[in-house]
């Protein structure tokens, strides 16, 4: 780590050309916390971090990224940024929990942190190289188009069972259509539904049903013979 000798002459032109020490350490802060989120996020990585420089005006966090891994550029872009916004909320929560926002002291915490500090995020977010923006908001675009197509290609696999070769919209129609297609083929071939029928219900003989009325006959007969009644 090299500390550049602008660095207090950017900390005394931040400061409205006022001696603030309270200032001039919060800067310094800020300045320190967004290089080292860009190396941390190098670190996590798996890459190595071959300098980090303060200057009064901002810093450079060196290192060195393998072939195949330029992807991994955006999202080291955007950890200096993300360190910078964590110390803006902490420090907000801590000066508005323990000092008025009249004290001298909670005055300029508020101006290194939050004033200066999210200044300086949005001047780091300007799309222009070599600012962090030229990166981060690139690998944003990316990562958000990925994530769009990544969602029609599940809705897809769900819908057809297949992974999309094709532009994702007219995938999805193809898709439904062909869902259809399929619904109404197997309503065509589907076999008959088997329908249960209600017992029959025996005939009850009459007279001019010869057969059963002769089997009328033989069982009346049967009954009086069991009864020892005579026979007609």
């Amino acid at each position: 780590m090299r500390v550049h000798w602008t660095l207090p002459l950017g900390a005394f032109l931040l400061g409205g050309f006022a001696i603030a020490p309270l200032f001039w350490l919060g800067y310094v802060a800020v300045v320190l916390a967004h290089e080292l989120g860009h190396a941390v996020l190098v670190w996590r990585a798996g890459h190595r971090v071959e300098s980090i420089d303060i200057t009064g005006f901002g810093g450079a966090c060196r290192y060195d990224l393998p072939e195949g891994a330029e992807e991994e550029r955006g999202a080291i872009a955007w950890g200096g940024v993300l360190a910078q916004m964590l110390i803006a909320s902490v420090a907000t929560l801590l000066v508005l929990a323990n000092l008025p926002l009249e004290h001298p002291v909670a005055l300029e915490l508020k101006r290194a942190f939050v004033t200066v500090n999210l200044m300086l995020v949005a001047f780091n977010l300007v799309p222009v190289a070599p600012l962090d923006g030229a990166d981060a908001w690139p690998w944003l675009l990316r990562r958000f188009r990925a994530a769009r197509k990544l969602s029609f290609q599940r809705q897809v696999t769900l819908l057809d069972g297949y992974t999309p070769t094709i532009e994702p919209p007219a995938t999805l129609a193809a898709a439904a259509h062909r869902q259809k297609s399929k619904a109404v083929r197997r309503a065509h071939h589907a076999p008959p539904r088997r329908v249960e029928l209600s017992p029959r219900i025996p005939r009850r003989p009459t007279p001019s049903d010869p057969e059963a009325y002769r089997s009328d006959r033989a069982f009346a007969a049967l009954l009086q013979e069991i009864a020892g009644e005579p026979r007609e």
